[in-house]
C-alpha cells in the first residue's frame, strides 16, 4: 500500500468516500493462493459449501496442507468457541519473505497465523462456514479492521468432515480480555497479561479516539452500498458484535509518534447479507448485547449492530469517565450475572452522565462528552430513534476531526 493510503487510514481529515468503499483489486494481495488451485475431482464437500474455492484434502490428512501446517503445535494456546477451536500456526511468509510489511499498519508479519477448525455437524455449521468464507473474501483489505482469509481446507470423514480456515493475523488479546483484566473479574493468561502490560498505562487514554474511529469506520463499511455480491441491496450485518469479537493489536504507526490500538473484528459466522438466510437461525447473537427489539428471537435489522457496538463504546466510556472503577460500574450495572445491556440503559446513562472522576486533557474531555452524546442519543436508544451506520457517520466524523484539530 502506498504511503498516501497508509496516511489516509489514520488521518480522519483525509477521509473521503473512497475510504467507505472496498479497495480496488490492486490493493489486495494478488500472490497465487491455494484457494484458486482446487483439483477437479468428485467432491465430498457438503453441497452448501461447494463453489467457494475450498480446497479438499484426503481423509488421511496428517496436518500438512502446503504452504501451511494445520496441526496444533504442542503447548499452544487454544481458543474455544461454540462450534470451533482457534489456535496459532506458523506463518510461511516469514520464511518466504512474501508481503514483508503489513499493508495497513507498517508492521512486519507476525510469526503466526490463526487456524480456525470447525467440525461440521447437522446444526447449521456448514452455513456458518459459508457465511464467514463469503464475507471474509469480500472484506479482504478492508481498512485493516477484519481478519484476512488466507485459505480454506476441507477434510472428509465418515461424518460430515472438518473445515480449516487459515486467517491472518493471530491475535491473543480481545477487548473483553482487556476490560476483564481492568476490573479483576477473571484471571488472564500470562501472554495476554504481557501484551497488556506492554502498552497499558492508567493515565494514558489518547489512543481510544482513534479506536472509536476505526470501529465506526468498520460499521459504516458494512452498510456501504458498494459492497455487493449482486445487483441488489446487500448491506451486511455482523449480528454478534461484542467485546469478545473485537481483537486488539497495539503498535506504533509508521513514521509517526502516535501509538494505536488497532481493532480486528472477528467471527462472521452469524453474518449475513440483508437478503440472505441467517447462517444459524437457532442462534441470534449474544443476549447481553442484543437490541431491545430482538426479544423473542425477532430478526436483526440495519441498526442492531449499531446497538451492539454502542454497548462496547459504553464500556470504553466508563474507562474515560472514571478509569477502572468506571468500567467496573458499567459491568455491575449492565452485565453482571445474567444481566443484559438493554434492560439497564437508564442506569448506564445516569452513571455516565455524572461528573467524571477521571481528569483528562481538554481535547480528550471534549471528545468524551461528544462520545457520550453519540452513544446516548444515537446508539443505545429504541429502534425508532436509533441511527443506522451511515447516519452515525455524520455524528462521529466531525467529532473525530474536532478532536484531531484541538490536540
Amino acid at each position: 500500500m502506498s504511503a498516501n493510503r497508509n496516511d489516509d487510514y489514520y488521518n480522519p481529515l483525509a477521509l473521503s468516500e473512497h475510504l467507505l468503499s472496498w479497495p480496488p483489486s490492486s490493493d489486495v494481495d494478488s500472490r497465487e493462493s491455494p484457494m484458486d488451485n482446487s483439483a477437479e475431482r468428485e467432491s465430498r464437500l457438503p453441497k452448501e459449501l461447494q463453489g467457494l474455492g475450498i480446497i479438499e484434502l484426503e481423509e488421511d490428512f496428517t496436518g500438512l496442507a502446503p504452504p501451511y501446517d494445520l496441526s496444533i503445535p504442542p503447548n499452544t494456546k487454544i481458543r474455544s468457541g461454540s462450534s470451533c477451536i482457534v489456535y496459532p500456526i506458523r506463518n510461511p511468509d516469514i520464511d518466504t519473505n512474501i508481503d514483508p510489511v503489513d499493508r495497513h499498519f507498517g508492521l512486519r508479519p507476525d510469526p503466526f497465523l490463526a487456524c480456525k477448525r470447525v467440525d461440521l455437524d447437522e446444526d447449521g455449521s456448514s452455513n456458518v462456514i459459508k457465511s464467514e468464507t463469503l464475507l471474509l473474501k469480500a472484506f479482504k483489505g478492508h481498512w485493516g479492521c477484519t481478519i484476512e482469509l488466507r485459505a480454506v481446507y476441507y477434510v472428509p470423514s465418515k461424518s460430515r468432515g472438518t473445515v480449516y480456515l487459515v486467517l491472518a493475523p493471530w491475535l491473543e488479546l480481545s477487548l473483553d480480555t482487556f476490560l476483564v483484566y481492568l476490573i479483576g473479574k477473571r484471571s488472564v493468561a500470562e501472554t495476554e497479561l504481557s501484551n497488556i502490560n506492554s502498552w497499558y498505562k492508567e493515565d494514558e487514554f489518547q489512543h481510544w479516539p482513534q479506536f472509536i474511529l476505526d470501529c465506526s469506520l468498520f460499521l459504516a463499511g458494512l452498510a456501504n452500498e458498494h459492497l455487493t455480491l449482486s445487483g441488489d441491496d446487500s448491506r451486511i450485518r455482523h449480528r454478534d458484535l461484542k467485546p469478545e469479537n473485537i481483537l486488539l493489536q497495539p503498535g506504533w504507526v509508521p513514521e509517526s509518534p502516535d501509538f494505536r490500538i488497532r481493532p480486528y473484528f472477528i467471527d462472521f459466522g452469524l453474518g449475513e447479507y440483508f437478503y440472505g438466510i441467517p447462517a444459524r437461525s437457532s442462534h441470534t447473537g449474544t443476549n447481553a448485547y442484543l437490541a431491545p427489539e430482538q426479544r423473542g428471537d425477532n430478526p436483526p435489522n440495519f441498526t442492531t449492530d449499531v446497538w451492539s457496538l454502542g454497548c462496547c463504546f459504553a464500556l470504553i466510556e466508563g474507562l474515560l469517565h472514571s478509569g477502572r472503577e468506571g468500567v467496573l460500574r458499567i459491568f455491575e450495572i449492565a452485565l453482571e450475572g445474567d444481566k443484559e445491556f438493554r434492560d439497564h440503559i437508564k442506569e448506564v446513562n445516569e452513571f455516565l452522565d455524572r461528573l467524571p472522576t477521571q481528569i483528562l486533557p481538554d481535547a480528550l474531555e471534549v471528545f468524551r462528552t461528544s462520545l457520550r452524546v453519540m452513544v446516548r442519543e444515537h446508539m443505545l436508544v429504541e429502534l425508532a430513534h436509533r441511527s443506522d451506520a451511515l447516519k452515525l457517520q455524520e455524528v462521529w466524523l466531525p467529532m473525530i476531526v474536532k478532536y484531531k484539530d484541538s490536540r
